[in-house]
Parts: structure tokens; C-alpha cells; sequence
């Protein structure tokens, strides 16, 4: 699963609050430094790279509407720290 480790290398920049992630194999990774989770995402299915690259915001809507991503904790806030950070892929 290629895709899985391009995309951990990718949240682990993208962050500056605790994220939580669940990657659909069921392991779960923190990113965004220490402390309790402020948010939780759960990927239910695969997230194509290439599309997160081209429009990460429309790849991410759209997966959160079909349900293929679960979030539990503001998603104003995650959204707000991935703009944020300067490393993130929505700066790029």
C-alpha cells in the first residue's frame, strides 16, 4: 500500500494540533504533536494520492460526504490547522 505510507509522510507535515488518524487497515497514527487529540479522522477507504495532490480540498470534501472519511472534533479547526501549517499539502 504505497499510497498509505506517501500519504503518512504527507499528514505527518500538515498539522499543528494533535490529529488522530485511522488509516482503513485499522492502525492509527498521531500527528501534530503531543498531547490529547484535538480531532480524529477515520479513513474507511483508500485516498488517492494523486487526486489529494491535484485539489486536496475537493479529494477531502468529497470523501467526507460519500462517508469514505469519518471526523470526530471540529473540522473547522482541522482545516484551519492544515492552512496553517506551512509544510502542509494545502499550501503546496
Amino acid at each position: 500500500m504505497f499510497d498509505n505510507f506517501v500519504l503518512k509522510q504527507v499528514l505527518k507535515k500538515s498539522f499543528n494540533i494533535p490529529v488522530v488518524v485511522t488509516y482503513p487497515d485499522g492502525k492509527t497514527e498521531q500527528y501534530g504533536g503531543n498531547g490529547h487529540p484535538e480531532v480524529a479522522i477515520k479513513l474507511n477507504d483508500e485516498i488517492a494520492i494523486n487526486d489529494l495532490r491535484k485539489n486536496a480540498s475537493i479529494t477531502l470534501g468529497e470523501a467526507y460526504m460519500d462517508g469514505r472519511i469519518e471526523i470526530d472534533g471540529s473540522i473547522q479547526k482541522l482545516i484551519l490547522s492544515a492552512y496553517q501549517n506551512a509544510d502542509s499539502f494545502f499550501t503546496e
